[in-house]
Parts: C-alpha cells; structure tokens; sequence
C-alpha cells in the first residue's frame, strides 16, 4: 500500500475515534498532501472549512512517524477548533485530545528537514551529529560563519563535511 494510501486510511481511523469519543463528525475535513519545507504537518481552518496539510516528502521518508503521532497531532488540532473548550493551540487540553486519539501530545518532531526553497546540505557537525541547513545558512557557513547546537549536538563550519541532499521541497534519492 502506498504512503498516501496508509495516511488516509489512518485518518479514516482517527476520524471515526474521534466520532466515539467526542461526537465531531470530520468526513468534510479536507486532508492535502501538499505541505514542503520543515513542518511535517498542519492543520487550518478556513471560512468555516477545516483542512489538514501533510507533507509529503517527509512522509515518503518516516511513513511511521505520520502513522503513529502527525496525523494524530492535527487532527487534535482540528477537535480543538470545532471545541476550543477541549483545548487550543499546544496547551494542555489540546495535548489530552492528541493522547486520547493515540497521539504523543508531542508539539515537534526531531526529523531531518528538507528545505522548501533552493538546495538542502546535509552536514555533520565538529561531533558528527547530522544536521541540516538551507542553501542561506549554507552559503554563511561557506563565508566562514558558524552555526552552534544545543545539547552536545556540536557547531558546523566550513571545515565540516557536507552533502546537498534536497532542491525545492524534495529529497534528492
């Protein structure tokens, strides 16, 4: 079964859980696999129409990453918009929702990115943590600027070694 295939049927899944647990009907939620750059997923409401973005390269790469938590992480999102009593934004209530949909209640993700504009360089960093910048933070880094890291993941400069592993949203096989 393809990518596309195993998210919409998980969203299926959850839509149906959350009819149990809160009586919301989602059948009209509007589910796009058009989402690019660093956020994994996205959940909108628009003019009284709700809609949830994914995106779809990331997805092709962790497909269990979308099947275990971002799909669960916005339609959380979407409960909360149809009843900002349960909760908003990432707060508490929102993350009760994420978990009783079988979410983590995380609010990020720690996957590799590929940038939704120009070239993506894959570096490892003075500790040989793989980090990932855009072509912008490249380009300082090659005039000789440094980009530091939090938690001991260390600092890339120009002596780093790297790779371009994305152009334009999309992870170069």
């Amino acid at each position: 079964m393809t990518e596309d295939r195993l998210v919409l049927n998980k969203c299926e899944q959850v839509f149906a859980l959350v009819n149990q647990l809160y009586g919301l009907d989602l059948r009209e939620v509007d589910i796009r696999l058009d989402l690019s750059g660093k956020c994994a997923g996205m959940a909108q409401r628009k003019q009284g129409e709700h809609i949830i973005r994914f995106n779809y390269d990331m997805m092709k790469r962790n497909i269990n990453l979308y099947l275990n938590n971002i799909i669960h992480h916005e339609i959380a999102h979407i409960v909360c918009f149809m009843n900002p009593s349960l909760g908003e934004n990432h707060n508490a209530g929102w993350s009760q929702v994420c978990i009783s949909l079988g979410g983590t209640g995380q609010c990020t993700h720690e996957e590799l990115v590929v940038y939704s504009r120009g070239l993506t360089y894959e570096y490892n960093t003075n500790k040989g943590t793989a980090v990932r910048l855009s072509e912008r933070m490249h380009n300082t880094v090659q005039r000789g600027g440094e980009y530091h890291y939090p938690s001991g993941k260390g600092f890339v400069t120009r002596k780093c070694p790297f790779k371009i592993v994305g152009k334009n949203g999309q992870t170069i096989e």
